[in-house]
């Protein structure tokens, strides 16, 4: 058996929606059915029915037959694991009146779930439960019938799925390697219409034609007669130049041929067309526009026009619609759902591969990191903005150019009492070489600085500045930057010089220019990634995965857990930086972690009952490298493996017990691990050391599929039995 079908938990840079970071395994998300008979195919057998006023099985469906005075009620009991979570399916077909879904602790408690149903619709709950009984109710709502329930379902939710958390928006480097703001999606409650603003419209939602393989989110619009403005909108506030490109697509199911869509930029043009479409089918329309002015919004519009081109005031043309979405640039990009725009993961692509990207709670305190010919200042230079493309893919980088003045030349930025004084901050900007090689990038307050040589791609230091920064974002752009620590009064002061072909700070320009977007000022003792601003400071809160798995899928017997990661900087402040099995709280826990105030330290340990078994550090070269750790865990026989070896064993070790919950922290959620995961594992076995050293080696793969294809161009495959090999050395 391979490592892969081994493994009970893994977790890659893949798949994420708001709220979630999915894992790959298990595939199969949900347990058995435990409700009998919820289908009520034939009869209402195996449910507690009431005897004064008992619901009645009709057409494979289950009447709450109210009288009026008593209620109508159905009851089922079920097993269930202490501390798992369930998913509870209830499908109302007729009747809007009040259907109770009860499920508890005792016959007819509501104190896991009480939900009163009145829509016809597929409902969908998850309770956890907190007893080894369950027990559901369905009654009716009071005096009238409560409706009819087509089925319902309670089933195990068996996944390993991550619960995320990001109270706020942020950005990634995508798979075009260009900045991209996360979500992408700049419209919020993208599927719930209701929301948005009409005009002249009535919007209703309407299960009877949902878009295909959703159970909710379909909208229709109803256009209430003539008249001009017939259309729904919504503003999304975010500041930008004139040249900026955005994509507005949505799905559409319209009674006639014309959809109509808008793009507006707050203070300029703007731009309308008409889509033909296929009456009565779903299909995405997209729409592109460009922006031709400075604006502080941008309003996305859509019209359900009917048979007239470009004619809104037309009676006629209803349309449902779902899944809208507004992005940067001219590709409409696969559709991603948002509800407020919070709680997406983010998958970065910065050194090449995906890797899941997790950071701390950050402010960019730098008010115009994009214009720097709005908000900064000039020091003997000319300045314009969006004279060329920057990292995000946009024409949105602004040009400095040095005066012929003999002196210094910079442009600069200022802020007073942004940062705590004496703590640890980091400045960084992107720059792109123009006509000079050379820059100097200066914390004003401090004069801490580096000296940049764009051509060689390296950094020298002055005053007190270190552990600095000169990195390749592609097409000529380098972020640059420094740690310094704040000068007593908390104030900032980015200072860019641009120096002459002689590696001169001071002297008569000739034209010499630099390009220069996303400049950046954090408290912290290294950079982060982007945080946009348009003037005013921008926080970007903390990145939280955990709750994945559950006992079925994690062993408190023995086991082990693999990660491939890196830490955001080689030494971590006061706190640990943690991955581990657990049962909620400290008590019982196995973890790996990047260890606090050391450098270029991993460490690993198992507490059982409250009581540590053991904590060993180990040194390593760079943690901010990738680095494939793996821990096996088993009675009196536990060790760690980094990078193809086994570092550390150890001997006498007593198992935690109840162990359910895999995190990207340590057991009662502190610790938070922040870096890059290019993959977690959990396995329900303790695996053998070649196998451990399979797990966490390097370019295995690489050398035996070379290896592979060398002896096949020979024909020596057969003689040397490299089939074998491959399959003892590689995943």
């Amino acid at each position: 058996m391979s490592l892969l079908q081994k493994a009970s938990i893994i977790t890659t840079p893949t798949a994420y929606a708001e709220d979630y970071l999915y894992s790959i395994k298990p595939a199969i998300p949900f347990g058995d059915e435990l409700i009998v008979n919820g289908n009520f195919y034939t009869n209402l057998n195996n449910w507690t029915l009431s005897t004064s006023t008992p619901p009645v099985w009709f057409q494979g469906m289950m009447k709450m037959a109210s009288d009026g005075a008593t209620f109508s009620r159905a009851d089922q009991s079920f097993t269930t694991k202490v501390g798992v979570q369930y998913k509870v399916v209830l499908d109302k077909m007729l009747n809007t009146n009040t259907l109770q879904l009860k499920l508890g602790t005792s016959v007819g408690a509501g104190d896991l779930l009480n939900a009163s149903l009145t829509t016809i619709e597929v409902h969908t709950f998850t309770i956890t439960a907190t007893t080894t009984t369950t027990h559901i109710r369905l009654e009716d709502g009071g005096s009238t019938e409560g409706g009819y329930v087509g089925s319902v379902s309670v089933k195990e939710i068996t996944d390993a799925d991550f619960d995320f958390t990001r109270a706020s928006t942020g950005t990634r480097v995508n798979e075009d390697y260009l900045i991209e703001d996360v979500p992408y999606n700049l419209l919020t409650n993208s599927e719930d219409f209701s929301s948005w603003t009409n005009s002249s419209l009535t919007i209703t939602q309407d299960s009877s034609n949902n878009y295909p393989n959703t159970s909710s989110g379909t909208y229709k619009c109803v256009k209430t007669g003539g008249g001009t403005s017939q259309r729904i909108y919504q503003t999304y506030s975010m500041g930008g130049q004139a040249g900026d490109t955005f994509t507005l697509s949505v799905y559409v199911k319209p009674t006639e041929t014309i959809i109509g869509l808008r793009l507006t930029a707050s203070g300029t043009a703007s731009v309308y067309t008409d889509i033909t479409v296929t009456p009565n089918i779903w299909q995405r329309v997209t729409f592109t526009h460009t922006t031709t002015g400075v604006y502080t919004s941008l309003i996305t519009w859509i019209y359900p026009c009917g048979t007239a081109a470009d004619n809104d005031s037309s009676t006629g043309g209803d349309a449902y619609i779902y899944g809208a979405q507004t992005v940067k640039n001219s590709l409409p990009k696969e559709y991603l759902k948002t509800t407020d725009r919070l709680d997406i993961p983010r998958i970065d692509y910065t050194n090449g591969e995906g890797s899941i990207l997790l950071e701390p709670s950050r402010t960019n305190v730098m008010p115009y990191n994009q214009t720097i010919d709005t908000g900064w200042s000039k020091l003997n230079v000319t300045v314009a903005d969006n004279q060329t493309t920057s990292p995000d893919g946009t024409k949105n980088a602004g040009l400095s150019t040095v005066t012929s003045t003999n002196a210094d030349h910079a442009s600069y930025d200022t802020v007073s009492g942004a940062l705590t004084g004496g703590n640890n901050c980091y400045i960084s900007c992107f720059v792109k070489k123009s006509t000079t090689r050379y820059l100097r990038l200066v914390e004003g307050y401090t004069n801490d600085s580096i000296y940049i040589d764009i051509d060689n791609a390296t950094i020298s230091y002055g005053g007190s500045a270190t552990n600095g920064i000169i990195e390749n974002y592609g097409n000529g752009w380098y972020r640059i930057g420094f740690e310094f620590v704040a000068n007593v009064t908390g104030d900032a002061q980015l200072i860019l010089y641009i120096l002459n072909s002689s590696n001169i700070q001071s002297y008569a320009g000739n034209g010499e220019a630099v390009y220069l977007w996303g400049a950046q000022v954090e408290e912290g003792s290294y950079a982060t990634s982007l945080i946009q601003t348009s003037g005013t400071a921008v926080t970007r809160s903390a990145d939280a995965a955990d709750n994945a798995g559950n006992s079925d899928l994690i062993n408190s017997t023995e086991g082990v857990l693999y990660a491939e990661i890196n830490s955001l900087t080689q030494t971590l402040g006061s706190s640990d930086e943690a991955i581990s099995i657990s049962d909620g709280t400290l008590d019982n826990r196995i973890q790996v972690y990047h260890k606090k105030n050391l450098s270029n330290t991993i460490a690993y340990g198992i507490e059982s009952g409250n009581a540590i078994q053991f904590f060993v550090s180990v040194a390593i070269a760079d943690i901010s490298l990738p680095h494939k750790v793996a821990i096996k865990y088993k009675a009196n026989d536990c060790a760690l493996w980094i990078d193809g070896n086994e570092v550390d064993t150890q001997t006498s070790v007593s198992m935690p017990s109840g162990l359910n919950e895999l995190q990207f922290a340590s057991g009662n959620g502190a610790s938070q691990f922040y870096g890059n995961a290019k993959s977690v594992m959990v396995f329900k076995e303790a695996l053998t050391d070649l196998e451990l050293e399979k797990l966490t080696g390097y370019n295995n793969r690489e050398l035996y599929m070379n290896y592979y294809n060398r002896l096949s161009y020979l024909g020596l495959l057969e003689e040397y039995n490299v089939e074998s090999d491959i399959n003892n050395y590689i995943l």
